[in-house]
């Protein structure tokens, strides 16, 4: 635990110029690239995982990320990985 107020931790990413939810964004960007290649994970899992609302708002966020789906990324992901 970071024992620190929120107020501050603000403060503290904004004069590094970043935020949490930028961070939050980059964190999930990044795991899930990660979970796809699993099988044993479907699209819906990785959503459940990275605690998105439902499937769909994991899938606009993926599209913004790497500009293809998540099941796209998940047939084509060393291509993904190397673009």
């Amino acid at each position: 635990m970071l024992r620190t107020p929120p107020r501050s931790l603000q403060r503290k990413l904004a004069e590094e110029g970043a935020s949490f939810g930028e961070i939050l964004d980059q964190v999930r960007a990044d795991l899930a690239l990660s979970y796809l290649p699993d099988s044993e994970l479907s699209v819906a899992e990785v959503a459940k995982i990275l605690q998105f609302s439902e499937t769909s708002a994991l899938t606009r966020a993926f599209c913004r990320w790497y500009g293809v789906s998540p099941r796209r990324a998940q047939a084509s992901r060393p291509t993904l990985l190397h673009a």
